[in-house]
């Protein structure tokens, strides 16, 4: 069969399965991982998070308290130490957020290119649409309507 060209039946790999080189990379990393949590070294995301939370309890102790509100014990308030702390807490949480949120990716849309239309065969009728979106729908409403 293989002298006819083509792609013999059931050979090769399954659709979505990994590469000899892809399993070999997880296996080493989840070794590192394991060797790295027996040892008691904190992973990256771990450090984070640690300063993350810090500097979020560091804002808090010095977040500025309404006028006429009585300090609460352990508070001092001051708006130039909340402001570090809560952007440093922001900064990380942003460093934080790569590994613990899926990222979305904007999805761009074109416009049709501007080129004349070619009749279809079969003596079909070609509606030219609109640019405008306002147009377009009161167009399709008329198709919809039958009128």
């Amino acid at each position: 069969m293989a002298g006819r060209g083509g792609l013999r039946p059931n050979s090769g790999r399954k659709v979505g399965s990994q590469n000899k080189a892809t399993i070999e990379r997880l296996k080493r990393a989840e070794i590192e991982m394991t060797q790295a949590r027996e040892s008691g070294k904190k992973l990256a995301k771990d450090v984070l998070e640690e300063f993350m939370m810090l500097f979020a309890g560091m804002a808090a102790q010095s977040q500025p308290i309404p006028e006429g509100m009585p300090v609460p014990p352990g508070r001092k308030p001051n708006e130039k130490t909340f402001e570090k702390y809560a952007r440093l807490a922001v900064e990380t949480a942003a460093d934080l957020a790569k590994y613990q949120s899926p990222t979305f990716k904007a999805i761009a849309v074109a416009m049709a290119p501007d080129f004349p239309r070619q009749p279809q065969p079969g003596g079909g009728k070609v509606l030219e649409l609109p640019r405008d979106a306002i147009s377009r729908s009161r167009l399709y409403q008329k198709i919809v309507n039958g009128k």
